[in-house]
């Protein structure tokens, strides 16, 4: 397989996991009206660098879908969507969306943002957060890749 075919493929996979992430965020979420929370917009980690984010089309398809987006992202300054403070980001939201797995959001605390959302559910499509212990503090939680979604 040549270079470009196998770039071209992995353009491919990557758009198609876009598609997974927003249909696995819009079935926790149900119809709008409802306000989604996406957890990190920069392409990888503990960066600020979102050229080529998967986070840009997957908050356009949501707000596309008529659902309120919100943004935070402890690394990133502007964005399509203005990035929040993660108290403003998250207070009455009805689901968090973890798109980038920036190492602050290992440390999250679940009972206390539970306690600002409106519904307290979790797509973790980095695999980033113990699920259980969201489970526990009484979210929803799916993670993308644990073969259960």
């Amino acid at each position: 397989m040549g270079s470009d075919r196998l770039i071209s493929l992995a353009r491919d996979v990557n758009e198609s996991m876009v598609g997974h992430t927003i249909r696995s965020a819009t079935d926790m979420l149900g119809s709008p009206p409802a306000t989604l929370t996406v957890l990190g917009v920069a392409y990888k980690g503990d960066v600020s660098d979102t050229r080529r984010t998967p986070a840009l089309p997957f908050v356009r398809r949501a707000q596309n879908a008529g659902y309120d987006v919100r943004v935070h992202d402890p690394h990133v300054e502007s964005f399509t969507v203005d990035p929040e403070s993660l108290d403003e980001a998250v207070a009455d939201s009805d689901c968090l969306a973890i798109v980038t797995d920036h190492s602050e959001y290992e440390d999250l605390d679940p009972t206390a943002l539970a306690e600002r959302m409106a519904t307290p559910q979790l797509l973790d499509s980095r695999a980033v957060v113990d699920d259980e212990a969201w489970r526990d503090a009484g979210f929803v939680v799916r993670v993308l890749g644990d073969g259960t979604c």
